[in-house]
């Protein structure tokens, strides 16, 4: 019980991590396609400085689409953002438009966004220019430590599984010696008498990557029946057939894990 229960913890967490990181690779890789730099133009900016900066961004070769929004545009974006058209807020706003005009950049690569917000900033008429490059890497290097610590978590658990198979096997043979013995002495060879105790760990292993499959397959399904109502703008991961190789997976590294620790508890206890 406690190798199988073991066995069943560590692939558990092993797949709650594997989803975890489908999921926010999922989420990081919408960002970087949804990524935009917003070019604020100065207020006094003429007509004619206006266009000419929007012919310098389309003849940038990283962008692959400029939208140019007018200040009236965006009051009336900002209006629906905030209020969802409920109120005036131009009235609000003592019935002056505070926003000047600006411009939506799309950039091909993410990885090049600052770069080329850098040289946008740079040209006279532009006041500022936002985008949301660092938020992308707060959310990269999140990732990175949720990875580093969830593979160290599932290789202290591995361990901890074949330690624990290895030593329900290793009590098999010896309460079995006295056979094994019997069947060298007629000429068993090793292989032959290894085998039992190989099928045993395997099982074991199985039984356990079995009830952590269950776990996930079950318990992932029910929790996104429940949140992706509730967040249905942020892109989860709900392919049941990819969460159905993710369970097989888990059970095959089960299956495995517990041939390697029979395989060394045998090699070591073993001596034919």
């Amino acid at each position: 019980l406690a190798s199988v229960f073991t066995t069943a913890i560590a692939l558990l967490i092993f797949g709650v991590f594997a989803l975890g990181m489908m999921n926010i690779s999922l989420i990081s890789g919408h960002v970087e396609s949804t990524l935009e730099v917003i070019v604020w133009l100065e207020d006094d900016t003429d007509r004619e400085g206006v266009e000419n900066i929007g012919t310098y961004l389309k003849n940038l070769s990283q962008v692959t689409e400029v939208r140019h929004v007018t200040k009236d545009e965006g009051l009336k974006l900002l209006d629906q953002k905030l209020t969802a058209g409920d109120h005036d807020l131009l009235w609000t706003l003592g019935g002056e438009n505070p926003l000047p005009d600006f411009y939506v950049v799309k950039v091909a690569d993410s990885r090049l966004v600052k770069g080329v917000a850098q040289k946008i900033a740079g040209l006279p008429p532009v006041e500022k220019v936002d985008f949301g490059q660092d938020y992308l890497d707060k959310l990269l290097s999140l990732l990175y430590w949720v990875r580093m610590v969830g593979i160290a978590m599932v290789i202290l658990l591995a361990v901890a599984a074949i330690f624990l198979i290895g030593n329900t096997v290793r009590l098999t043979v010896y309460a079995r010696s006295t056979e094994i013995a019997i069947m060298k002495y007629i000429g068993a060879t090793n292989w032959f008498v290894r085998w039992p105790f190989l099928l045993e760990g395997m099982f074991l292993g199985a039984i356990g990557a079995a009830i952590a499959a269950a776990f996930v397959y079950f318990g992932y399904n029910a929790l996104m029946q429940q949140l992706i109502p509730a967040v249905s703008f942020i892109p989860l991961l709900q392919d049941k057939e990819l969460l159905l190789q993710v369970s097989g997976v888990l059970v095959l590294i089960g299956t495995t894990l517990g041939g390697i620790a029979s395989y060394i508890s045998l090699g070591r206890y073993l001596r034919f």
